[in-house]
Parts: C-alpha cells; structure tokens; sequence
C-alpha cells in the first residue's frame, strides 16, 4: 500500500464521505460534462474522482471507459492545487510527454481541470476538458468552466448534506423553553398554547396561555416575498394537528406592533403512548439576514444560468405590454415543440400550457414583476406536447421601462428542472419517515453542563464534528475549540451565568476528528430549574465555513481586480454619478500629474481637462457626465488631455456599471500619441516614389497646392524631360534604365534648396516645386540641373549611359489654378523640346 501522509488521509476519507464512489450516473452532472464539451468544442469531458490508486468517473462525456489508473491521470497532477490545471500541448509538458495516455490511446493532447474543492478545503476530484489536439482555451471559456464546477461541486456534495438533515428527538420539555428558537406547542384546539421565552418576546406575554383557536387571529403567515396569506389549514401547527408534518418551511411572519420576520418553520405532531394525535409543536427561526444572503447566492446562480445559456437552457422575453412572446429553440423543445408549430406565440398561448393547479402561483409571480425588485423566478409544471408534464425553472428580470415607469419588457431562461424535482421528491418523501419536534433541523444542537462538558447532542453535531455521540458525550467543548477563539468563548459564558447576559452569539472554530476544523456560528442559553438556579448551557451550532470561505475569495477576488487595473497600460477612471472620483489607477495619476490624494473625493471637472482638437479648443463640460455623454466621447476621434503644460492625444471608452438610473461610470483612457505617430509616417510613406525616393504624383501635387495656397509673388514650377530615354530602354534594358533615373533624382535632390521640392510624376518626367523662387533664381536652378544632367556618365555593362532633358519653367503668383499652372509649364517643355532639346524654357503667367 502507498506510504499516505496525513493530508491526503483526510482527503481520501472525504472522497469516501461524499458516498459517491461507484454510483449510478447523476443526469445533472451528465448536463454539466456535456455543457463543458460543447462551450470549449472539446470531444470529451469527465467529473473525476482521485481515489486511493484510481480515477473514477463520476461522470463522461466522450469516452466509455469509468475509470483510469492513478499514477497514470493527469487529474492527479489537477488536485495540487486550488487553481485550474491548464497543459496545452502535452507533448511538450515534461510531466505527460511519456505517460502512456499520451502516447497511446487515447491520444490525449490537451487538458484542462478545474479541481472540485469542498466546502472542508479538501479536492475530490475535477472538472475536465481533454482534445486529441493541442490547443488554447479562450478566457471566457476558462471562467465557464470554473462555474460550472462550482455547480458539480454542490451537485456531488448535496447527497452528504441529505444526509445530514436526519435529526432525533432529544430535549426534553424544559430544554425546549430555553432554546434560542421560538417554540409553540399544543394540546387541542381550545387547549391553551404554550410559548417558550424567545416565543413570549416575538408574541407578547398576552399571548401565553391563549386558546389555540384564538391565538390563530394574534398573527399573519405569508410566503416570502409575496402579500400571499396562509389559510388556517395551510397553517403550520393546524397542518401538524391534523397529522400533516410541516417541514422547513420559509415563510413570513406579521405580527402587530412588531417589525416582520423572516422565518424557517417546523412543525410536527405529538403523539401519545396509544400513537394517537394529540397535539403540535411549532419550530421558529428567525433567518431573516440569512433570508437576505439567500437573495444573494440566488443572484450568483442567476449569473451561472446566463454563462451557461445557450448550452442547456431555454431563453424568452416578453412584452408585458403587447403580450407578444419570442423563445429560442431550447425553450420549445423543452415542450417537444418546434419555433415554427408555436408561432405565433403569446403570453395566452403561453399560460394556456402551465399546470392549473400553478396557474395561480405563475399570476402571482407576474404581478411581483410591478414591485420594486421586479424578479421572476418561479418553478412550475407546463404541458408537454407528447402529453405527460414536464417541471420547468423559470427565471427573468424586467429590462425595459415606459417613460412612466411601467414594466415593459422582461427576459429570462427556462430549464428543464423534471429530474431534479424527482430527486426532490424522493427526499422529501424519505425525510418524512422521521419524526420529533427538531427532525428537519440542520444544525447541531447540545445540551452542556455548567463546567463545559457535552450533556447531550444531537447527529448533526456529530456529523459536524466526525464524532460518534458516544465519543463527544465523554469531551467537552473547550478541548475542541481553538484556542484563539476560547479565551472569548468563555468569558462570554461567565457573563451568561453572572446574569449580565441572557444569551451569546459568537463565531468560533471546532476542530474536527480528522483534525481539520470548522467555522460554527454558536447561539448558548442557560437552562435554569424551577427555583432560578441554573442547571445546563443548551447551545445551537451552525456550519458557517462555506460563509466565511466565500468572504475570503470575495475579498481576494476584489485585491486580484485592483492588481489588474493596475497592470493596464491604460488611464482607468471611476465616477460616481455626483461626478466624484472613486477610483483612479497609476496610469491616470501619470496621465493628470497628480497623486492619488489629490484625485479621490474630487470632482472629475476640476482634475480632467479634455478637449476637442479639431474644434476652436475649448474645454469639454465634464459636468454633463452620464452614461449618454460618455457613449458620445467614446465616438469622438480628436479628443486631447492637456497636462502639465502639454497636450497628450487619447481615446475615450466610457462604461455605465449597472443598472440604476444614474450609474457609476468607468472611463478608460488611452494615449494615441503612438497611434497617430505611426498614421503619419504611413501617410509620409504614400507620397514618396520607391525607385526614386522623390516624392509621387500624390507628393507633388500636395506640394502644388501647398505653394499656390501660401503663395507670394514669383514662384516656379518646372517641369523636366529626359530626352530621348526610350532609346535606352530599348538597347540596355529596364534595369539600365531604372539605374539612370535613379541618378538623375540623386542630381536633383543636389540641385535645390531647402524647402523646394523634387518630384518624378511620371515614368520619366520629374517636377520642381520652388515656392517664392523668382524668374532669375529659376532660370539658375534650372540651367544647374540640366548642366548637371548633361554631364552624367553612369558605366553599364560595357558602356556609358548619359542622356540629356528639356526643361519648361512656369513664373506664377498666388490665385492662379493648378491645372493652367501645369499646362504652362507643360507647353514650356514641349518648345523647349520642339526647339531642340537640352534646353530650358521660362514663361510667365
């Protein structure tokens, strides 16, 4: 057997706590592996399990076979680390070039795992993607996959909390008065109910001793979240009276005079010796911050359900105003219908195809959408077009307003939910096997004796902890706590029992049997006797590592966000919608000259000045930021910073962070100094001619225009012939050729001044633009340039190449057009030609 350390002991004890070992197949996570093939286009993709000296597959998608060696999977090397393992091309990986599923069959090429991290830290397994090719996941894709093996994650861990939730009957009647849940019992209905001390503070003493017939009329039980009433025989203890067990129920409570709860509801039958109903207890919890938390995760969840849309999920939107209904494929086929057999499809169509018995529930859901946190999310049965009925998920958001307010529109996604409302089903009918007054709760419960040893606890304690009730029952709590955490715990106990305290909430670590611990959040009452003396601690433990663990990621994911904006090469701006600057990166600071005290809290207008290049430069109002303004910025093309005395040129991308009706807004700004550098080296390069390296036809007449614009009083344009080049061509070639011209522009170039310009805008026609050069000056540069001509001699083959050119000079002014300006010069050269070449020709316009 492997030499094991202790670490992977415990890992390898929690694979076999998941109870999923050599299972049938679950169809939830056969949607999960086939989504995860087909968002990355891999052709397999598994949930695996690390066992002692094996893979298992949990689930496949791809490949037949269940399981692998160990030493051979590549998961192996996946559950190291927390982080996904990515190996494009194994290859080229020294760890898997030789493992024989490389170089065998499968052939595997690419791999990439996300490990299934537990709730205790421990990794069973992953979720895979695997290619026979090498390749590269896309980001959105890498992130894909991490939620949905956050989704297989509860998927497998789901069947031990089942588990978990099996509870015994084991405070007696005075414990029950002390918990720190409200507790109602009764014995009949004109019995008098009777209330512990957490009830008598939510009710009123008043109601302590009131006939259950009267005490019904003292409150209000509603659903959550909807102004839905429970009738009298949907009411919790008139259900358990009548023998109908009510379990774990969320509803919420009004009572008068008092701020509403939010409560977790149990209620079960007493009965007697002769197993006759003789009357109820109540169970309440008050969750209302837990209520708010589920809101939360039931936005995350939202979130998974749109990363994942298009691979599994139905999609609609309505138009609450028209009626008028559009679905995609999926959300027909979920009712084995096509797009085409449902058109034309309304929201009367749509109803005509729920349930009856959730018509009603689906009305209420509609009208929730007129409230002010206008969520859809409702499950529901809807008719199959094969006849039978099928349980959908239905969830979506208003997305569009009237100008008055008024929903208009609303989108979503629908999922087939009929396996998992089986799965439901089958837990719900085996949880009610049990009975007790605390058999749905899912947190541990313990009786402590004043001295801090176990009296008596129940199995969810002892599932918590990985003790037997046998083992917990001979330690106390102090040797289970951690020790940063015990020096608190008890001096919080010495105020209960001074009475300075009625009770205490702490959050503590226990450590486990296996030596890991656990986040509890700890609720401790004192159980006094009938003269006042205390007799025990009764105290209410809560799992909260999950809660805790997802604080930490949230504020690791937060300081991972500011280490990206930093890392940008772009200017990052937050504002608020009061135009105050929330957050500004290094790039921003260097771009505005500031630091970063200077910048929050400020207003953007008295930091950032922004203007319009082309524009007569007057300042940009920054005042009118909103997410309109800013889409307008990011449309503009000549936008410039101006800072520390100088103008920097940027782009503008302004984004609205969502969905209030004034959002903050992120600017990102780029400098587009470099951009324009290399726009006018590409436009310089345009107007030059290669051979040569003069400047083009395009070149020249840019020049030509410039001069006749700015233009004084005598300047020149000449145009200039090579004589008789073709005859070169012919006898010694293009190359020869191509040589020839090339000294000619190295002639010219020596030629002229400064700011004149040397052209060639033909195959042997070359131009001189001399802007403010009179006639004189002209004729000068003119007779040097054709002397010089004359006077080259380029060595070719065995031998010389020399050639001579006409050359017609045009005198103009300013207001002169460019096309008689070119024809002046043109007839110059051609009398220069006719009159016998090798000459040049001046006319004044």
């Amino acid at each position: 057997m492997k030499d094991l350390n202790s670490k992977e002991l415990e890992r390898l004890q929690a694979v076999r706590d998941l109870r999923v070992l050599d299972t049938e197949p679950d169809p939830i996570l056969d949607g999960i592996t086939r989504a995860a093939a087909a968002l990355c286009e891999v052709p397999v993709s598994l949930v695996s399990i690390v066992d002692l000296d094996r893979q298992w597959f949990k689930s496949q998608c791809g490949i037949d076979v269940a399981e692998t060696a160990r030493d051979v999977a590549l998961c192996s090397y996946a559950i190291l680390s927390d982080e996904p393992l990515e190996v494009q091309d194994t290859l080229e990986d020294q760890r898997f070039k030789n493992n024989p599923l490389v170089t065998g069959p499968p052939h595997i090429r690419f791999y990439f795992g996300v490990p299934l991290v537990g709730s205790a830290g421990y990794r069973y397994g992953t979720l895979c993607v695997i290619d026979f090719e090498p390749r590269d996941l896309k980001p959105s894709q890498k992130l894909a996959l991490r939620e949905l093996a956050k989704s297989a994650l509860r998927v497998l861990e789901s069947s031990r909390e089942r588990d978990q939730r099996i509870v015994d009957n084991l405070v007696h009647a005075q414990t029950l008065a002390t918990l720190p849940s409200a507790v109602v019992t009764c014995l009949g209905q004109d019995v008098p109910v009777e209330l512990n001390d957490v009830a008598i503070s939510w009710f009123g003493m008043n109601n302590q001793g009131m006939p259950l017939s009267q005490w019904y009329g003292t409150h209000e039980l509603l659903l959550p979240d909807s102004e839905t009433l429970l009738s009298l025989d949907d009411h919790p203890l008139q259900a358990a009276c009548s023998g109908t067990l009510f379990r774990n129920r969320t509803l919420l409570l009004k009572i008068p005079g008092a701020s509403a709860r939010v409560v977790n509801c149990s209620a079960n039958t007493i009965q007697g010796p002769d197993g006759m109903v003789r009357g109820a207890v109540m169970v309440m919890n008050d969750v209302t911050q837990m209520h708010t938390l589920v809101g939360t995760l039931a936005e995350e969840r939202r979130r998974l359900a749109t990363i994942i849309e298009g691979t599994h999920a139905g999609t609609w939107e309505w138009n609450l105003q028209s009626g008028e209904a559009r679905v995609n494929d999926r959300w027909a086929d979920i009712v084995g219908y096509t797009l085409a057999e449902l058109e034309p499809l309304s929201f009367d169509l749509w109803e005509r195809l729920i349930h009856s018995d959730d018509v009603e529930k689906f009305r209420t859901a509609m009208k929730g959408l007129e409230s002010e946190m206008p969520d859809f999310d409702i499950r529901y049965r809807v008719a199959h077009k094969n006849g039978h009925w099928v349980w959908v998920h239905d969830r979506g958001r208003v997305h569009q307003w009237t100008a008055d307010g008024v929903p208009l529109a609303v989108s979503g996604t629908r999922l087939d939910i009929s396996d998992l409302k089986l799965i439901e089903e089958k837990a719900r009918l085996e949880t009610e096997k049990f009975s007790g007054a605390f058999e749905s709760a899912a947190h541990g419960f313990a009786l402590v004796s004043l001295q801090g040893a176990w009296i008596d606890v129940n199995p969810a304690l002892c599932h918590m902890l990985g003790y037997s009730r046998k083992e917990l029952l001979v330690t106390n709590f102090q040797s289970l706590t951690h020790k940063e955490d015990l020096d608190k715990d008890l001096e919080l106990l010495q105020e209960v029992l001074a009475g300075i305290r009625s009770t205490y909430q702490m959050d503590k670590r226990y450590f486990r049997k296996d030596g890991s611990f656990l986040w509890g959040r700890l609720s401790v009452s004192l159980v006094h006797d009938a003269d006042g003396h205390p007799l025990h601690f009764v105290s209410l433990i809560q799992d909260v590592t999950a809660e805790r663990v997802a604080k930490a990621q949230l504020i690791e994911k937060e300081q991972h966000t500011r280490t990206i904006l930093e890392s940008v090469g772009d200017a990052i701006l937050l504002v608020d919608a009061k135009l105050k600057i929330k957050y500004a990166n290094s790039v921003a600071l260097t771009l505005l000259g500031v630091d970063i005290a200077e910048v929050l809290e400020k207003r953007i207008l008295d930091v950032l000045v922004l203007r319009n290049e082309d524009g007569k430069g007057e300042n940009i109002d920054m005042s009118k930021l909103s997410p309109a303004f800013a889409g307008s910025l990011s449309q503009k093309s000549d936008l410039v910073v101006q800072s520390q005395g100088r103008q920097i040129p940027v782009s503008i991308m302004g984004t609205p962070l969502g969905e209030d009706e004034h959002p903050d807004i992120l600017l990102v700004i780029h400098d587009t100094s470099a951009e324009r550098q290399r726009s006018l080296n590409s436009d310089l390069l345009a107007q030059i001619d290669p051979l040569t390296e003069l400047a083009n036809r395009r070149g020249f007449e840019r020049a030509i225009e410039d001069t006749i614009a700015s233009a004084s009083k005598h300047s020149s344009l000449a145009l200039i012939d090579l004589d008789e080049f073709k005859g070169i061509n012919d006898t010694h070639g293009h190359a020869a050729g191509d040589a020839l011209l090339r000294e000619v522009a190295k002639r010219l170039k020596s030629a002229i001044r400064k700011d004149d310009v040397a052209a060639r805008i033909g195959g042997d026609e070359f131009a001189l633009v001399l802007p403010g050069c009179p006639k004189h000056r002209a004729i000068e540069i003119s007779e040097h340039v054709r002397s010089l001509i004359q006077d080259m001699a380029i060595p070719w083959e065995e031998s010389q190449l020399t050639i001579s050119v006409s050359v017609g000079v045009a005198i103009f002014e300013s207001g002169i057009d460019q096309e008689s300006l070119m024809s002046a010069a043109d007839d110059a050269c051609y009398q220069a030609k006719r009159a016998g070449k090798n000459r040049v020709v001046v006319v004044q316009i």
